[in-house]
């Protein structure tokens, strides 16, 4: 076989995974574009959790598997109503603002100590409630919960518990009585793990830059994995709209699914600042810190495509870059839709 044909070849599955990625990502569009019904639960009185404390270290993940499918097993608490790892359609949010600090010893050389591969972050959710309740439940996976502060539109509002026996789910009962359409804010700091060793969730994958390894941290949040990030209503039919601050290691970059607005350094850290995001479901919430190149073209509309790779495999994403625009466009005339967000991008 001639040399150019077994390169072609040896190229052949990087072009069609960079194809598919970018179908992916067209797909994701689609699923924006078209909400699913809101499920309504009839509620039932709340029963009276036991107070827990956080403390400051990350909390472990289940060494034992066997243990960790037992304590999720949507059954385990049947006879209390509100745990079903489905949270009642009571509480509707209509924003995350979501800051993230990543402790990403990026290369070799950077370091953390204790901290590495880990986030703090913080998370504000503006909502409001459907029925008069005291009771706002979220969904965590292997957060730290370290703070909570309830607020109306005018003053803060006294948590009297916090609760978290039950899987997966972050119980919290205000002092009064939280009213109906009225406009309400739920401040959350916490403490989580980026090394997820199932990539899944928030992870951290290595990758080679010239003769030198690195890491990038990724998120993948489907189908439930938004809770493993960020404190958050993680169904589907729970949409709003995310703003994102990420900060990171100077030096990397951060990505979300919205085009930055501002980036500044400030001792040894780099803070992104990016658009809000249009109304989509916990689980399109992307993002990404790395410093790994991209090569970029636009479609007829403006809309920016990049795709991200290791230095020595950019080259192999040319065919995924001249393809994207056109499969866009087919998209958008088949669903007579314009693309709602100003770029587009895939990571190989």
């Amino acid at each position: 076989m001639p040399p150019s044909a077994a390169a072609s070849d040896a190229k052949r599955p990087l072009v069609l995974a960079a194809v598919l990625l970018c179908m992916i990502f067209i797909l994701i569009y689609i699923l924006i574009t078209f909400p699913r019904p809101l499920i309504t639960v009839v509620t039932v009185p709340p029963t009276t959790p036991t107070v827990t404390t956080s403390e400051s270290a990350v909390v472990e993940d289940d060494n034992d598997e066997k243990a960790t499918a037992l304590s999720d097993d949507p059954y385990r608490f049947a006879d209390q109503p509100f745990h079903r790892h489905h949270i009642p359609n009571i509480v509707r949010p209509s924003l995350y603002q979501v800051q993230l600090k990543l402790y990403l010893p990026w290369r070799p050389g950077v370091t953390f100590g204790a901290l590495d591969f880990t986030l703090d972050g913080m998370t504000r959710m503006e909502f409001i409630v459907r029925q008069a309740t005291r009771r706002i439940q979220l969904n965590v996976k292997h957060l730290n919960i370290t703070a909570v502060r309830l607020y109306n539109s005018t003053e803060e509002i006294h948590v009297d518990e916090i609760s978290e026996d039950f899987p997966q789910l972050l119980d919290i009962f205000s002092s009064m009585d939280l009213l109906p359409e009225r406009n309400y804010s739920l401040t959350l700091e916490f403490r989580a793990k980026i090394n997820n060793p199932k990539y899944a969730g928030i992870f951290t994958a290595p990758y080679k830059h010239g003769s030198e390894n690195r890491y990038k941290t990724a998120t993948h949040l489907q189908p439930q994995e938004a809770r493993s990030l960020f404190p958050c209503i993680d169904s589907p039919e729970a949409k709003a709209r995310f703003e994102a601050t990420i900060i990171h290691p100077e030096g990397t970059y951060a990505l979300f699914n919205m085009k930055e607005t501002n980036i500044s350094t400030k001792g040894g850290w780099t803070t992104t600042t990016f658009l809000r995001s249009p109304i989509m479901s916990t689980y399109l919430f992307a993002m990404v810190v790395g410093t790994m190149p991209y090569r970029e073209t636009y479609t007829a509309r403006g809309v920016r495509i990049r795709i991200y790779a290791e230095a020595e495999k950019l080259n192999d994403t040319s065919l995924a870059l001249s393809l994207t625009p056109r499969l866009l466009a087919f998209f958008e005339d088949y669903f007579q839709l314009p693309y709602p967000l100003e770029k587009l991008g895939g990571l190989m």
